[in-house]
């Protein structure tokens, strides 16, 4: 949900529709008897809270856009998604109090402890194309099933 951020009080209003796509994220998991993930180790991360390092153990949600009650009609169709991993920092967060804003009302005074998730985003049906000294093939697949998610590359790097 978009959520307006403070490190100080009161809690700011909510960001002004449609400021950012609200996702809908579903449990991700390996199909049976397909390849194990391989954990991505060492991230350096840097956002406001902080910088750190973290390790990628595993995906668990993709998040995909959704339109919430009719507020912004189509988002349901945008190719922007996120691929969201299980995470594990490799050094201490500490506690971060923070109040936010959402549409939904004002939570005042949270406390982040910990980074459990980072999600990337990712395209849903990326086009790939491939060339050779003859030919020039364009895929794109039929459904994420297909062809999961291609990430954005330069966010891992």
């Amino acid at each position: 949900m978009p959520t307006a951020k403070s490190l100080a009080a009161p809690a700011p209003p909510a960001p002004p529709l449609p400021f950012v796509d609200h996702f809908q994220c579903y449990k991700v998991k390996r199909s049976k008897g397909g390849p194990k993930f391989n954990k991505i180790l060492g991230v350096a991360i840097k956002d406001q809270f902080g910088a750190g390092t973290i390790d990628l153990l595993k995906p668990t949600e993709l998040c995909a856009p959704a339109d919430k009650n009719g507020e912004n009609p189509g988002a349901e169709n945008h190719q922007s998604h996120l691929l969201c991993y299980r995470a594990r920092g490799n050094a201490p967060f500490g506690t971060k109090q923070v109040w936010l804003g959402t549409q939904f009302g004002a939570l005042n005074q949270v406390s982040l402890s910990h980074r459990p998730r980072f999600c990337v985003p990712s395209i849903k049906n990326p086009t790939t194309t491939t060339t050779t000294t003859s030919t020039t093939t364009t895929t794109t697949p039929g459904s994420p099933s297909a062809a999961f998610l291609e990430e954005s590359p330069d966010l891992l790097d």
